[in-house]
């Protein structure tokens, strides 16, 4: 496995297992919930690695961007995870990693994941896909029980019609996206939003990374501002939002996002 490919699924293991991330998923659960979501991360990994191998393809010229095939990767990974386990998958844990790997894979010899490298390779993989990308990854939710975010694109009038009329690319889908997962921030605005967060994430370890990570998508994207990792305090928020673990396990594709880039 390439180093950045390895790198990235240690954040995407930690960002499902770090304590305590109030109200989300974390490594002190109690149910199955949470080794489930491990075994649906390796299933995710597997799918990075194709995802990082395409992306050095585009950028040694032996494959044209738009013929990346980041759709149906995704697509695929969301297939594999809900065969396996019968449950509906954490969307936004697969974007989020795919889609990065496939942008490390383009930038390959760049240092550091940084904003810039990141929104070059945003711009030339997303905008630059096809429609028939947005098709395939609208297939893989459909064969995954995805229903909130099929419900949020028909409400926006995203049909498969529409994605082939106006032409749109995975960039454009991510857009609404973002609006219902965080793991769809991978768009030029969504990067920037993130960008701005940067600098407010405790970066003394990657496990602080990650939990401050949350607490600030928690506050920018849900109005629950947490101040600090106090253990006592994590763990009463964690008790009081636990019946709201559907809506705040959609910050987890952000979460992933916005500690790799701060650790850049």
């Amino acid at each position: 496995m390439e180093r950045e490919v390895l790198e990235l699924a240690k954040i995407l293991l930690l960002t499902i297992s770090a304590p305590i991330k109030p109200g989300a998923l974390h490594r002190l659960r109690v149910d199955s919930l949470y080794e489930e979501v491990l075994q649906e991360a390796l299933h995710v990994i597997a799918y990075m690695e194709e995802a990082y191998r395409r992306g050095v393809e585009v950028s040694q010229g032996s494959r044209v961007a738009a013929s990346l095939g980041l759709g149906r990767i995704m697509g695929d990974s969301l297939r594999s995870s809900f065969e396996d386990l019968e449950r509906r998958p954490l969307i936004g844990l697969h974007v989020a990693p795919i889609t990065l790997a496939s942008i490390l894979g383009y930038t390959r010899g760049e240092e550091g994941v940084t904003y810039t490298r990141v929104n070059r390779g945003v711009k030339t993989l997303l905008y630059g896909s096809r429609p028939e990308d947005v098709l395939d990854l609208i297939s893989g939710m459909e064969a995954t029980s995805l229903g909130e975010e099929l419900r949020y694109l028909d409400s926006q009038g995203i049909t498969r019609n529409t994605v082939m009329l106006r032409a749109m690319s995975l960039g454009d889908i991510y857009e609404v996206l973002e609006r219902v997962d965080t793991g769809f921030m991978l768009t030029l605005r969504g990067l920037r939003r993130l960008r701005d967060m940067v600098g407010r994430v405790d970066k003394r370890s990657q496990i602080r990374a990650i939990v401050s990570s949350y607490l600030e998508l928690l506050g920018s994207f849900k109005g629950i501002k947490i101040n600090g990792i106090d253990p006592r305090t994590l763990v009463r928020y964690d008790r009081e939002l636990s019946h709201r673990s559907d809506e705040l396990n959609r910050l987890l594709g952000g979460t992933f996002l916005l500690a790799t880039l701060s650790m850049g």
